[in-house]
C-alpha cells in the first residue's frame, strides 16, 4: 500500500516540475554529445514569407554554423508568441530572446525615431542605406539600445508607401486632388496624404478592403508588395508607387541574453544579424519588384510619380509634424540623402 508520505513527496514533486516548466523564458537549455545548446525565441508579427522571416531563418542558420551547435534560434512568425508591442515589452523583460519590429513602438523609448519617418524625408533606396546602415543608423541603434535596455542589431526594413485608388492614375501631385484615402491612424501619414491634396481616412486595415468596396473611400495607403498580397489590385484599377514615407525596421536582443555570451559568440551574432539584414532588404526589394509585375499582369496600371514634386509638396508637412524638434537629426538625414 503506498503510504500518505509517498503520496506528499510524489505531489511535491509534481508542484516542482510545474513551476519550473511555468518558469521558462527567452531561453531554454538542452544537451547534445554533452554541451549544453541555449534555444533563443525569435518572434515577429508577420508571416512566413514576409522578408522578416527570410532574414531570421538566414540568420538561425548561421548562428547555428557559427557557433558550432551550441546556440539554436527558433522562429515564431505571425504574433505566435505577441504583437509587436508584446515583443518589444517580452525581449526587454526576458520572455522573449529576440525580435524584429517595425519601429513606430518603439518611439516611446526614442522619440527622435519620429524623424527618419517623416514624408519626403527619403524617397530612394540608395537614400535608405546610406541613412540607415551608415553612421547616422549606428548613432540611433545605439540609442535605442540604451534606452530601451537591449542589444540592437539595428536597423531592418519595411519599405515605402505607395498609394491605390479606384479613380484615376497618379502621375502628379494634382492627381490626388479630392481623393479619399484610407491611411494608418497615425498623425504623420495622415498629415502626408492631406499635403499631397487628397483627405485622409484615418481607420484600422481589417476595415479599409470593403470601405474601398461600398465607395466610403476612393483608395488606400500600403507597401506595394502588400497591395499585390492582400488582392487590393483586385479592387483598385491604379497604383501609384510614390514613396512619401519609408518605414524602417528594428532587430534586438534581450540584453541578459547577450552580456551571457562569450565575446566570441557575441561576434558571430552581430556577423550574422548583418549578413541576415542584407538577405531581408534584397528579399524586401524583391516581392516589390514582383509585385509591380504581377499587379499589371492583373489589368493595374502602375504609374511613378516625380519624387521631387512630391517633396516639394511634403516639405511644409515635416515641419508641422515635428516642428523644430530633432531639426538637426532631420537636416543630416537630408543632406546624406542629397549626397546619394
Amino acid at each position: 500500500m503506498i503510504s500518505k508520505k509517498s503520496n506528499i513527496i510524489v505531489l511535491t514533486l509534481l508542484i516542482v516540475m510545474i513551476i519550473m516548466v511555468g518558469c521558462q523564458n527567452n531561453t531554454t537549455s538542452t544537451t547534445e554529445s554533452n554541451s549544453e545548446v541555449v534555444v533563443i525565441k525569435a518572434g515577429h508579427s508577420v508571416s512566413q514569407t514576409d522578408p522578416y522571416h527570410i532574414g531570421l531563418e538566414k540568420m538561425a542558420e548561421l548562428v547555428d554554423e557559427g557557433t558550432e551547435g551550441r546556440y539554436k534560434i527558433e522562429i515564431y512568425p505571425s504574433g505566435q508568441i505577441g504583437g509587436e508591442r508584446d515583443l518589444i515589452e517580452g525581449t526587454r523583460l526576458g520572455s522573449v530572446g529576440m525580435c524584429v519590429v517595425s519601429v513606430g513602438p518603439l518611439s516611446n523609448f526614442a522619440p527622435e525615431l519620429a524623424a527618419v519617418q517623416l514624408p519626403g524625408l527619403i524617397s530612394t533606396y540608395e537614400q535608405v542605406d546610406a541613412v540607415f546602415l551608415g553612421e547616422i543608423g549606428e548613432e540611433l541603434t545605439a540609442e535605442i539600445s540604451k534606452k530601451a535596455n537591449v542589444k540592437g542589431f539595428g536597423f531592418w526594413e519595411d519599405g515605402f508607401t505607395s498609394v491605390a485608388n479606384t479613380k484615376r492614375p497618379i502621375n502628379s501631385v494634382e492627381d490626388f486632388q479630392g481623393l479619399k484615402i484610407r491611411t494608418m491612424e497615425d498623425k504623420i501619414h495622415q498629415a502626408a496624404i492631406r499635403a499631397l491634396g487628397a483627405d485622409p481616412v484615418p481607420m484600422a486595415w481589417g476595415e479599409a478592403f470593403t470601405a474601398v468596396q461600398q465607395g466610403a473611400v476612393d483608395g488606400v495607403v500600403q507597401g506595394i508588395s502588400l497591395i499585390y498580397s492582400l488582392k487590393v489590385g483586385e479592387i483598385c484599377d491604379y497604383v501609384a508607387e510614390t514613396n512619401h514615407i519609408y518605414a524602417p525596421a528594428f532587430m534586438m536582443m534581450n540584453q541578459d541574453v547577450w552580456e551571457k555570451m562569450s565575446p566570441e559568440d557575441q561576434k558571430v551574432f552581430e556577423s550574422a544579424a548583418k549578413e541576415a539584414n542584407v538577405i531581408a532588404r534584397e528579399e524586401n526589394r524583391k516581392q516589390c519588384d514582383e509585385a509591380v509585375g504581377k499587379l499589371e499582369a492583373q489589368g493595374v496600371e502602375v504609374t511613378h510619380p516625380d519624387p521631387v514634386d512630391l517633396t516639394n509638396a511634403l516639405a511644409e508637412v515635416q515641419k508641422e509634424i515635428l516642428g523644430d524638434e530633432f531639426s538637426d537629426l532631420v537636416e543630416r538625414i537630408k543632406a546624406v540623402a542629397q549626397e546619394n
